[in-house]
């Protein structure tokens, strides 16, 4: 009888177990998948002619293991919205980062935000359902941030300016010429006020001088002459007068 007794015992040990065991796999498989939506934002680029985001999804380090989207990476035209799609089957609270991949352009400085997005999956008011919300806030802050939203910028080209400095030419006067040069000046014009000072009557056309005594021979000849050619003309007078 003991030995039936403990069999029995066994039996029932083992079932409540396996029973124990496959409540939570059937609880589980009881949800009806629920897709939700993680949305995520990509503003416009001022100057840009065409640009696209590519936005990361990642789950916290710790939880290696929660549901995640088919596609972890979106590519987002500027101006535009997209969505990370997650399949959830049961409650529970996921944590996922999100941030923009860094492109190769240097010409455009890439929006280094990270977002913790936390997603919030509960039993819904009809049986055997989900419901989620989404909340996410900006790394380095407390505050939850209104929509998951980059932006990015067009980086400012860099303007070079060379500046020439041109030395002025600088001419310093010879002094030692500039003094022969006068000195000569000076006594050219010495030497001609000179020569104007021997004569006595000067040319303005030409600005040539007579010798004064050249002059005054012939000054002296001309009366001379005028003299012997008078005489005569002189003594016919004093005749007649008498």
């Amino acid at each position: 009888m003991d030995a039936k007794r403990n069999l029995f015992r066994c039996a029932a040990i083992c079932t409540l177990s396996l029973s124990a065991c496959a409540c939570p796999l059937l609880h589980a498989a009881a949800y009806a998948p629920l897709p939700a939506e993680i949305p995520v934002a990509c503003l416009p680029v001022t100057d840009a002619d065409t640009h696209t985001y590519e936005i990361e999804l990642k789950p916290e380090q710790d939880r290696a293991a929660q549901p995640m989207p088919a596609e972890n990476t979106l590519l987002i035209a500027e101006n535009g919205t997209g969505a990370f799609r997650i399949e959830v089957t049961e409650p529970g609270t996921y944590l996922y980062q999100i941030r923009e991949i860094a492109g190769t352009d240097s010409g455009i400085t890439y929006d280094s935000t990270v977002y913790h997005v936390t997603l919030f999956v509960e039993n819904g008011d009809a049986p055997d359902t989900l419901r989620y919300a989404v909340s996410a806030a900006a790394e380095g802050k407390t505050d939850k941030s209104e929509q998951i939203a980059f932006q990015d910028e067009v980086t400012p080209a860099e303007t070079t300016t060379v500046t020439t400095t041109t030395a002025a030419a600088t001419t310093e006067p010879v002094l030692t010429t500039a003094s022969a040069v006068t000195e000569t000046t000076a006594a050219t014009s010495a030497t001609t006020v000179t020569t104007k000072k021997r004569g006595l009557i000067s040319s303005l056309a030409t600005g040539d001088s007579a010798p004064a005594a050249l002059l005054t021979g012939i000054l002296l000849t001309a009366a001379g002459i005028a003299a012997v050619m008078l005489l005569p003309a002189l003594r016919r007078r004093q005749r007649e007068q008498r």
